[in-house]
């Protein structure tokens, strides 16, 4: 590998859009709770509806656990190779048309929500399994240099704010080449 190429390590990363969190969270809750109102109340009270919550729960950290990802963004000289989980694919720079992303420079959170968006109208969702928001000195670190990789490698720089995006508590700054 080349000196001058960066690269960068991102582990349990989900990278579904976002409209399919509460999407899953109906999918696996609403069987659960409406077999405990149908069957388990009855026989079970209120505590059935604590065990159907935790059950919940456990099921869904084990699906997104199963769906979580390592990803490593490298920066070559004209290209950008994303390596999600063994699967490498391979980008112009040119073909980056900009990012969402937090703010990492002037903000204390390591809550990874990256999309990547592309000429081609393709878009790379890259948001973190865990939910919370953090505060891991170590990851933030890590994110303030991949974002000034994005800046410097591609020539992007912060645009606007996402209103949409910063309700929904994701990456809410566009950033792009002026």
């Amino acid at each position: 590998m080349d000196v001058n190429n960066k690269e960068f390590v991102l582990s349990n990363i989900l990278t579904l859009p976002f409209f399919w969190f509460p999407l899953g969270g109906l999918i696996i809750g609403m069987p659960l709770f409406i077999i405990y109102g149908t069957y388990g109340f009855r026989y079970l009270g209120v505590w059935g509806l604590v065990f159907t919550a935790m059950l919940f729960f456990v099921i869904l950290s084990l699906f997104i656990k199963y769906l979580s990802k390592n990803i490593i963004i490298r920066f070559l000289p004209k290209q950008i190779e994303l390596n999600i989980d063994g699967a490498i694919t391979v980008y112009d720079k040119k073909d980056v048309v900009g990012i969402f992303a937090h703010d990492y420079h002037h903000t204390s959170t390591s809550l990874i929500s990256i999309q990547i968006n592309f000429k081609d109208g393709k878009k790379i969702e890259i948001a973190d399994s865990k939910f919370t928001e953090k505060y891991d000195l170590d990851a933030r670190e890590q994110l303030r240099k991949l974002m000034t990789a994005f800046e410097k490698e591609l020539g992007f720089v912060k645009v606007k704010k996402s209103r949409i995006r910063s309700f929904q508590k994701l990456g809410a700054y566009w950033y792009s080449k002026v």
